[in-house]
């Protein structure tokens, strides 16, 4: 599978706000040709997912960089890393750098990967000194040791770094910088390696002058934030072509078992009344493991559906599309409502776990943004709409 990159013509550039290059914060932004001529000038891009990597490619086409592109890999888990691997194989990157090959399970493995971060800390820090100010610096999640850390290194350089979508994170970033006008240091996970990437890495919120968004969401103007910068995802409507849609539904999955979110028994029968809602409509229901799922458990339970592809990329080269994309809240619904608009409906399940509104089960707001955002889509109370009790 091939994701192309081009570069856009000179007038498309300039009536898109993304390209003022703006290389110093503080500085004022300047129209230039549309491509960014090499001239030392290299573009270093730090990706935790492939959806992070796709719109890290998306911002250099936009910005029709020629220069050394140099990627940084730091999954959280062996799927995300293979993934990005994967796609990186077609694309001219001059250097590909697996900072961290994923967490692999069990206790062991955890615990050896924990004392293998203060080489990967040193290497990182000295991997940021070799970039120049000039250079074009992309991270696909800011709320993450890494990131403060590339993001305080720009700072004394008086440079941004331009922040992509890898999910739902943008919009609460986005939340909390117009909030308070940086990223507050959030609260730990509790495992070891979490925190041990706190204490090596950063402990220091993100100013918002640090931050130059390019998200295919629509962000409000922000007090402080350098810009923002419309992703509208080029290249990958480049790649629709004419599609049917079959009697199925495609169910995007959520790791809420791993994650203490949810119980078994809870998910599992939340789950299987959404399925039943569909059988009732005659359409098939197929579910999608989300990549910290229990994937041999989740078989057990349903018809499954698995690629190596991140899905929005497996639906454009798929022959069919679903009628229906649902899940209780995953940014693929986000992104396949951007890219496909009508082709599919979208459906979002709310009331999950145990909550009886949006606004209890989401107190950041984003339902209510994904609400004025997806014309058209359909939000389902599990208790109201589907009956009984999870």
């Amino acid at each position: 599978m091939m994701l192309k990159t081009g570069t856009p013509s000179v007038e498309a550039t300039h009536s898109n706000p993304l390209i003022e290059i703006e290389p110093r914060l503080g500085g004022h932004p300047q129209r230039g040709t549309a491509i960014i001529e090499s001239s030392g000038i290299e573009a270093h891009c730090f990706v935790f997912t492939a959806l992070g990597y796709i719109n890290a490619l998306e911002f250099l086409t936009e910005a029709g960089f020629v220069g050394k592109r140099h990627l940084f890999i730091i999954p959280s888990t062996e799927i995300s890393a293979q993934q990005i691997r994967r796609l990186a194989k077609s694309h001219d990157w001059t250097r590909v750098h697996l900072v961290w090959p994923g967490d692999r399970p069990g206790v062991l493995a955890k615990s050896i990967s924990s004392l293998r971060l203060l080489k990967i800390s040193l290497w990182f820090r000295l991997a940021l000194s070799r970039m120049t100010p000039d250079d074009h610096v992309v991270v696909s999640h800011l709320d993450n040791p890494y990131s403060r850390l590339i993001s305080q290194h720009r700072i004394k350089q008086f440079a941004p770094v331009v922040v992509v979508d890898d999910g739902l994170s943008t919009l609460l970033c986005h939340k909390e910088m117009a909030k308070w006008g940086e990223l507050p240091l959030g609260r730990v996970k509790p495992s070891m390696r979490a925190r041990l990437e706190r204490a090596l890495l950063s402990r220091s919120a993100v100013p918002a002058r640090a931050v130059r968004f390019f998200s295919m969401f629509s962000l409000e103007p922000c007090d402080g934030v350098a810009s923002i910068g419309k992703n509208r995802l080029v290249t990958l409507r480049q790649m629709i072509r004419s599609q049917q849609t079959t009697e199925h539904v495609y169910f995007i999955g959520q790791p809420w078992l791993r994650a203490g979110r949810s119980d078994e028994r809870e998910y599992y029968s939340a789950v299987e009344r959404i399925r039943e809602h569909y059988r009732q409509q005659g359409l098939e229901f197929i579910y999608i493991p989300h990549r910290n799922e229990n994937r041999a458990e989740v078989a057990k339970r349903f018809r499954t559906l698995e690629t190596e592809l991140p899905l929005e990329l497996f639906l454009l080269e798929a022959s069919c599309l679903p009628q229906v994309l649902a899940g209780f809240f995953s940014t693929c619904l986000l992104t396949g409502f951007y890219v496909f608009g009508s082709k599919m409906r979208y459906e979002f399940f709310w009331g999950f776990p145990g909550a009886l509104s949006p606004e209890s089960w989401d107190p950041c707001g984003v339902t209510d943004f994904v609400m004025r955002e997806t014309s058209g889509a359909k939000f389902v109370s599990i208790n109201r709409t589907l009956g009984g009790s999870t």
